[in-house]
């Protein structure tokens, strides 16, 4: 599957763990309609939840990924819950196992 090329490494790192939960790459979030709230979580991560649909969207910088809920028993918080806990550790995580490449200067 094709990752948007736009977001940085960390948050293309978060956007696999979140692929590996159960969410799928929509494309970009212009192309759906707006939710009325989203919650900010770290590093340019949002959730919402479509009002009237059985869809948790986490979107970062316009790249939107979804989780279809329908059909299923849950539990709306602890869903919210689960999912903020995965972007934080994630963006934790990747910020703990990369090498930081940082451009010399020589003069």
């Amino acid at each position: 599957m094709d990752l948007p090329c736009w977001l940085t490494k960390k948050q293309l790192y978060v956007a696999q763990q979140l692929i590996n939960q159960g969410f799928h790459y929509c494309g970009n979030a212009d192309g759906y309609c707006e939710p009325n709230f989203s919650i900010p979580i770290i590093d340019g991560w949002e959730l919402s939840f479509p009002p009237g649909e059985c869809f948790l969207d986490a979107s970062c910088n316009k790249a939107l990924f979804t989780k279809n809920l329908e059909g299923k028993e849950f539990n709306f918080q602890a869903e919210l819950k689960a999912t903020r806990r995965l972007i934080r550790t994630a963006s934790k995580e990747c910020d703990c196992t990369g090498i930081n490449h940082y451009q010399l200067a020589l003069f």
